[in-house]
């Protein structure tokens, strides 16, 4: 079926494009912003701990209780006496098996703080170096995502360079997916493109798209090609995937 490519389509197409690039570009950052807090607060654990080393003072202390989740995180509650006060902190540690109620303990804290149990040690297990795990963990996560939507939105950036080398042309799905081989083939009509989409989620108990797309707007160059699909109901938002250029099959010999 022939369609014929409005200015209004045309238009449509670039905001969708361009909505991905932002998007994309808008999360990343986020992520940059969590992975340079994740890095500062390590930084600040790390600081804590060599700071109790350096001026934190000894105290004995007795375990008042012991804490084994096997879901959450085991520790165990430690009593001592810090500037002439009574005070009462909880450590987190690998295992609950190594301490048991009544337990003598040394734990070492910060003057300058003693009441509060982020700025404590007991025999080599701190409150604030807990935090360890968690930071890195976000950490972790932070980096992950950012390099991901980094290059997302780099690979989005190109295809919005080469739109206007070919322009925007309807295209329609050749062929449907093999079982197997799920490819989709599209093909534009006057402009010689043919491009294939190899990543979208079949139709099943997993699926976060039912159906993949079987029309849409084609647009790009070489390897670098972008297919907008139309709002398939009112209200909803029009869709952009990334493709590549159809391959030609090899012959065998």
């Amino acid at each position: 079926m022939k369609h014929e490519t409005t200015e209004a389509d045309t238009a449509e197409c670039d905001r969708v494009v361009h909505v991905r690039v932002r998007r994309a570009a808008v999360i990343a950052a986020v992520f940059l912003v969590a992975l340079a807090a994740s890095v500062f607060g390590a930084v600040r654990v790390f600081t804590a701990y060599d700071d109790l080393q350096l001026r934190g003072l000894v105290a004995t202390g007795t375990v008042t209780g012991v804490h084994d989740s096997r879901r959450g995180p085991t520790s165990f509650d430690v009593e001592y006496s810090a500037n002439g006060a009574h005070e009462e902190s909880s450590f987190s540690v690998d295992s609950a098996e190594t301490y048991s109620v009544g337990q003598v303990v040394s734990v070492r804290y910060d003057p300058a703080d003693p009441a509060d149990p982020a700025h404590a040690i007991a025999d080599g297990q701190t409150a604030v170096f807990s935090r360890e795990g968690l930071i890195a963990l976000a950490a972790l996560a932070s980096l992950v995502v950012f390099v991901w939507f980094t290059l997302m939105s780099l690979a989005w950036v190109r295809r919005r360079r080469a739109v206007p080398g070919t322009g925007w042309h309807w295209a329609e799905a050749a062929q449907a997916p093999r079982r197997g081989d799920p490819v989709m083939t599209f093909l534009a009509a006057g402009s010689g493109i043919k491009a294939e989409r190899t990543r979208y989620v079949r139709p099943g108990r997993f699926a976060i798209r039912p159906r993949p797309p079987t029309a849409g707007w084609l647009a790009g160059e070489r390897k670098v090609l972008v297919l907008v699909v139309p709002a398939s109901r009112e209200g909803a938002k029009p869709s952009a995937y990334r493709l590549r250029r159809a391959q030609k099959p090899k012959r065998r010999r």
